[in-house]
């Protein structure tokens, strides 16, 4: 079946050709692929076959033109979408880059040296465990007054004032604020010390970069 259709197929191209070889080196003629598989050629593509792959040939029987097949919707549609994912990736990577470039900038201009950056860690972490320390002083004391105001209640078990009641309930929700507060300043402090030691690796990178450089 493929040998006849070559047959076909060469005989019929040596068949339209013959008239443009004889017409000389201006001549030429189109091929395409009808719905057989078979190659077909003439003046003009059939309109049926114009968006599948043709071939200009000119009278030398050199093939001088190759026109794709035109795309279907999908494909176009598949397209614009690769373009458009690949359009929002580069812009990602830029403002990923740029802000990259301006973190940098910031942490060369504000360090000289490693031993700044641990000072200034050092610093913050000192003022966050002071404040912790003094809170919890104040814990302390909050806590020994609320003992007191809670037996001074015991005594008034039988006939408790509305007073007494209040009192106790006050204190007890400023330690818990407090001790909120101190939750609060321990997860900074961890925060800090990861924040600082991105801050020394970065630098470590950058500074051996401007060495290799």
């Amino acid at each position: 079946m493929q040998l006849h259709r070559l047959f076909i197929a060469t005989a019929l191209i040596f068949t339209l050709s013959a008239p443009a070889f004889a017409a000389g080196k201006g001549s030429s003629f189109k091929c395409w692929t009808n719905k057989e598989g078979v190659r077909e050629c003439g003046n003009e593509v059939p309109p049926e076959f114009a968006q599948g792959q043709t071939s200009t040939i000119n009278g030398r029987g050199i093939t001088t033109k190759v026109e794709a097949r035109a795309k279907t919707t999908e494909e176009l549609e598949k397209e614009q979408r690769e373009k458009d994912e690949a359009a929002a990736r580069a812009t990602e990577e830029k403002l990923k880059n740029d802000k990259q470039a301006a973190y940098d900038r910031v942490l060369l201009n504000s360090y000289l040296q490693e031993e700044e950056i641990v000072a200034a860690r050092d610093r913050k972490l000192s003022s966050i465990d002071a404040s912790i320390e003094l809170t919890n002083s104040t814990i302390g004391k909050l806590e020994q007054k609320l003992k007191k105001e809670e037996q001074l209640a015991a005594n008034h078990a039988k006939n408790p004032t509305a007073a007494d009641n209040k009192e106790v309930e006050s204190l007890k929700k400023q330690i818990e604020s407090r001790k909120g507060y101190i939750a609060a300043r321990q997860e900074e402090r961890k925060a800090t010390e990861i924040e600082y030691e991105a801050y020394i690796n970065r630098f470590r990178e950058l500074k051996g970069n401007k060495a290799a450089q």
